[in-house]
């Protein structure tokens, strides 16, 4: 058995204040997005790579980060 540093939390967890909550909603839309809406994305499923792509992207620069994109190659395909 592995023990782990520190000790763990015990009582009652304190409400989520305003800033949590709109990240945990966030991350929720963010996750319904990749999973649900834009679904399976492989080699297979090529178009919907460059959905979840681009949806990261614009996502990345909403929150002010400068991306840069790597290419890779799947099956002859950029």
């Amino acid at each position: 058995m592995i023990a782990m540093p520190g000790k763990s939390y015990n009582g009652t967890i304190p409400p989520l204040t305003e800033q949590e909550i709109s990240l945990r909603d966030a991350l929720q839309r963010d996750v319904e997005k990749l999973s649900g809406e834009i679904g399976e994305r492989n080699f297979i499923q090529y178009q919907k790579l460059g959905e979840a792509a681009d949806f990261l992207e614009t996502s990345f620069q909403a929150a002010g980060y400068k991306v840069e994109r790597q290419a890779y190659k799947i099956d002859d395909k950029f």
